[in-house]
């Protein structure tokens, strides 16, 4: 995630009731809580690793976690949503000029595709159990 969009999420989740309370003991800032998060579900640290990392515990990390969670998850009526016009354009040519797909306007979690050579960035990451080099796509 980007500077921008993660400023931005951060005004966001800033007005959610969920990260304020009436205690005398102040929550961590949501941009912290966030950083946890966005940490936690994007790198291959366990819970120990990110516990040392941040200077805090496991039930806080489980605590932010699922804070931003709700959060997050109370966004998507607003959010996600089927793109329209221009936007859907936009994706249709995105789709075509990646592999060829016309007419897709999303992708899922589904099939592989074998690739014949991993990609440059972290290759050791694209390796599947069938000792193959999967591309996981499913059309919409």
């Amino acid at each position: 995630m980007d500077s921008l969009n993660f400023q931005k999420l951060v005004l966001t989740l800033s007005t959610y009731q969920i990260f304020h309370n009436n205690s005398c003991h102040l929550q961590a800032p949501v941009e912290f809580q966030l950083a946890i998060f966005l940490r936690r579900i994007g790198s291959k640290e366990n819970i120990f690793e990110i516990c040392s990392r941040f200077g805090i515990a496991e039930g806080t990390i489980y605590l932010y976690c699922k804070r931003v969670m709700i959060a997050i998850l109370s966004l998507k009526k607003t959010l996600v949503k089927w793109p329209t016009g221009e936007d859907k354009q936009y994706v249709h040519e995105g789709f075509k000029n990646i592999g060829g797909m016309e007419n897709v306007i999303g992708a899922i979690d589904g099939s592989h595709i074998g690739l014949a050579n991993a990609p440059l960035k972290q290759p050791e990451t694209y390796w599947n159990r069938k000792k193959g080099i999967p591309y996981n796509y499913k059309e919409l």
